[in-house]
């Protein structure tokens, strides 16, 4: 069994009017090995519409709060290199 999993699912086909859709993710799992449980996360990454004729669109998800995570966390690690610059500078 491998410790890190990452795969694309599918999940089940929602009729919406004339047109389906089908929700696509993606899933991240860290397994230890000797350990109970592990760290599962999956993330929406996109939606294929398919409309009554068959044609397939495939409309992408913007994950905003994992932006705004990237984010403040660039803004940690800037805020914590300047005050060490400033320690360092004034010893």
């Amino acid at each position: 069994m491998s410790w890190l999993t990452l795969e694309t699912r599918t999940a089940e086909p929602i009729q919406a009017g004339k047109r389906r859709l089908t929700p696509i993710s993606s899933l991240l799992q860290v397994t230890i090995p000797g350990w109970q449980g592990g760290l599962v996360w999956n993330r929406p990454t996109a939606v294929l519409v398919t409309e009554a004729d068959g044609k397939e669109t495939l409309l992408p998800v913007r994950d905003i709060t994992r932006l705004a995570q990237i984010l403040v966390l660039s803004a940690g690690v800037l805020g914590a290199g300047l005050i060490w610059l400033a320690y360092r500078t004034h010893k």
